[in-house]
């Protein structure tokens, strides 16, 4: 954080519906896209319904999300 970077840090979670909606727009030559998910349960939720929402726009790429789990 004071570490001299030159960087702009950006705290918090990111708005995932317009970053889906950047990454639809850069890739809509693209019929769909997949979303994996492996993290907390909030996490996981804005993700679903980020896509959702972009989803109902109906514009290429689809998104398809798919929740995964590494613990056993």
């Amino acid at each position: 954080m004071f570490i001299g970077l030159k960087a702009v840090n950006h705290f918090g979670r990111p708005d995932m519906s317009s970053f889906l909606k950047f990454v639809q727009k850069k890739h809509s030559y693209v019929s769909k896209i997949g979303v994996f998910s492996c993290g907390p349960r909030p996490l996981t939720k804005s993700i679903t319904a980020a896509c959702e929402e972009v989803n109902k726009g109906r514009k290429l790429p689809l998104w398809k999300f798919w929740l995964t789990s590494f613990l056993v």
